[in-house]
């Protein structure tokens, strides 16, 4: 199970209109005998967040969550998101708590190896995880920036989202679309948590 600890700080940045692609209401969902697992690619290790099972897994044209909570039959989200998509986890010890944590209320939880996830008291006690998908655009990829990371066999993307663990309940935030340049090498910002778990109304 993961383990909560302590907070550290940031600055709430703002982001620009347009970048937030809105999830339906009708997330897609669907059970274990409603897929074909011939079709998979790619999956993630295993992982056990807060009792529910967690895998990422790829095909030739999604990105699929699996998950399931203790007995319950395996269901499955699709993401918004185009492969090959990647789950942020934890590339060092979470931070520790910051002296004056009045500045942000999420609490990172997690260990090295495991999802990158924080829990927001301001987003109904939901844990966040995060998920990079999305090609690089042609622009971005003839930047320096882009350049020395794929000299280093880094995994990038170019669009974030989110899945919101609260309870019993699995489910996916909206898409931050095209915002920059990811690598599952590099992990996230907490801010990037942050705007995953309090969308614009």
């Amino acid at each position: 199970m993961i383990r909560a600890v302590p907070v550290f700080i940031f600055c709430i940045y703002s982001y620009l209109p347009g970048n937030v692609i809105a999830m339906p209401d009708n997330q897609q969902s669907s059970s274990a005998a409603d897929f074909d697992t011939a079709s998979i690619l790619t999956s993630s290790p295993d992982y056990n967040v807060e009792g529910h099972a967690l895998r990422l897994v790829t095909t030739k044209d999604a990105c699929i969550l699996e998950h399931h909570l203790g007995t319950t039959e395996m269901s499955r989200l699709t993401l918004k998101l185009h492969p090959p998509c990647y789950m942020v986890t934890w590339n060092k010890n979470p931070p520790p708590r910051n002296s004056t944590p009045d500045l942000s209320d999420g609490l990172p939880l997690g260990a090295v190896g495991e999802p990158m996830g924080w829990r927001y008291a301001s987003a109904g006690s939901a844990l966040v995880l995060a998920v990079l998908g999305d090609a690089i655009s042609q622009e971005a990829a003839s930047s320096n920036e882009y350049r020395v990371r794929k000299k280093k066999d880094f995994h990038c993307a170019s669009s974030i989202q989110g899945i919101l663990i609260s309870k019993k309940q699995v489910s996916l935030t909206a898409v931050r679309a095209n915002v920059g340049i990811f690598c599952a090498e590099l992990g996230l910002e907490e801010q990037d948590f942050w705007l995953l778990a309090h969308p614009r109304r």
